[in-house]
């Protein structure tokens, strides 16, 4: 069997393949409103997505990584823990109010 013999029985075989079909009648064509194009558009925008993270998913793992982590670096920075006064009167009296001596 050489390879043109082949290619001629898988494109035989490939014109003889049952195709799906939906069905196209009268009444759900004309039970199409705004609402199910919304949906459709929603769904559709839904499977792209999921097919965008699931082919980069690697990428996808590590941009969640560093979001948290960068996120987090901040959220510690902007705590009163870690905030530096440049000197000893930029700190609020209201701070000393409570202080027992």
């Amino acid at each position: 069997m050489t390879i043109e013999d082949f290619d001629k029985k898988h494109e035989d075989a490939d014109d003889k393949a049952p195709v799906l079909r939906t069905t196209n009648s009268s009444a759900h064509e004309g039970s199409k409103t705004g609402s199910s194009s919304a949906r459709q558009w929603l769904g559709q925008w839904t499977v792209l997505t999921s097919d965008i993270i699931n082919d980069n998913l690697i990428l996808a793992r590590y941009g969640t990584i560093v979001t948290v982590g960068l996120l987090s670096a901040y959220g510690l920075y902007k705590t009163p823990l870690f905030f530096r006064y440049n000197s000893v009167s930029d700190i609020p009296c209201m701070s000393f109010h409570n202080r027992q001596t």
